[in-house]
């Protein structure tokens, strides 16, 4: 498909893209995400479809299928991304469709409200193993372009969904107080529950999980997506 060229960055196609930037209930409705940069795009390829692909105009094409393919200046690939330096690559990326079933392995995230947390948080539940994530009530939008960036594109690859409950199997939640993970067992088919980064599980949440806890010292807390990676792995270990 031949380029076409785009040098305003009043033209309307680039206010459509940062439209996606910057608002979730567009990328929702448009069922479109918008991806920045090259090293991410060329991760996502073989997973997602690529409505349109904007390239700077003075670099070489990347080698991947997009449905259009729009040469770009500088100043037009900074409106679309918000970035004073791209790298020169951005696209409009369909998002995934909703898993079917979700598996046996999950994760389900309570009000988690940081994009770049929760991007972190999906990408280490991709190295290790979860089947689906799960989305409860008050969590950040996983295709905001933080959680995009900070989860390397692994929300187009990992299944989740949204849910207003956790479902009915032995569930796990993430506390300061609670059986250190190391000593659990932990059943075949089961659900980790992670909370809000300040506040952690909602008492709806904890009145249905059995409460877990990193062992740590000389810090009060870690992280939210710093203890994800730690759980997770402790978990993969009980059942691979």
């Amino acid at each position: 498909m031949l380029s076409k060229k785009i040098s305003s960055v009043q033209h309307d196609i680039v206010k459509r893209a940062r439209k996606l930037r910057e608002s979730g209930s567009f990328r929702r409705s448009e069922e479109t995400a918008l991806v920045i940069g090259r090293k991410i795009l060329t991760e996502v390829c073989d997973d997602v479809q690529i409505q349109r692909l904007y390239q700077r105009e003075d670099l070489p094409p990347l080698s991947i299928a997009s449905n259009e393919t729009i040469l770009v200046t500088q100043s037009v690939l900074q409106k679309i991304t918000g970035q004073p330096s791209p790298d020169g690559y951005a696209a409009e990326v369909s998002l995934p469709l909703a898993p079917k079933n979700e598996g046996k392995r999950l994760l389900a995230l309570d009000a988690v409200q940081d994009p770049s947390n929760l991007g972190a948080i999906f990408r280490a539940a991709c190295a290790f193993g979860i089947d689906t994530v799960l989305l409860l009530p008050k969590c950040c939008d996983p295709f905001h372009p933080e959680a995009i960036q900070s989860g390397r594109g692994t929300q187009f690859r990992l299944p989740f969904t949204s849910i207003a409950s956790l479902p009915d199997i032995p569930s796990y939640g993430a506390s300061l107080h609670g059986t250190p993970i190391d000593s659990i067992t932990v059943p075949e088919k089961y659900t980790l529950v992670l909370g809000n980064e300040g506040h952690g599980l909602s008492e709806d949440t904890l009145l249905k999980c059995k409460e877990v806890t990193i062992p740590i010292h000389h810090v009060e807390s870690l992280n939210v997506a710093v203890a994800a990676g730690i759980l997770l792995y402790e978990l993969s270990k009980k059942t691979k």
